[in-house]
């Protein structure tokens, strides 16, 4: 709750990570396998870039932030880091 965030002007948290697990997945390097659907119920497009991604947040007392990413498609590899 005494985090404070810079360089999210008219942006969310939420749109902050997904844009870097679009520029994750976009990257040239990046081996893993794009498989989120847009509209899974009706258009079943894929987004080509894994986004929206899955995110969970919890407010908790502290001046630190943890994040966990489970990267997904064609395998998955956890890391946990905390900034």
């Amino acid at each position: 709750m005494d985090v404070r965030w810079e360089g999210f002007e008219n942006s969310t948290v939420a749109d902050a990570v997904n844009e870097g697990v679009r520029k994750a997945y976009l990257n040239p390097d990046n081996v893993l396998r794009a498989s989120v659907l847009d509209d899974p119920l009706f258009g079943r497009r894929n987004t080509r870039d894994n986004t929206p991604a899955v995110i969970h947040t919890e407010l908790v007392q502290g001046a630190e932030v943890e994040v966990t990413v489970a990267a997904k498609g064609g395998g998955q590899r956890e890391t946990s880091r905390s900034l």
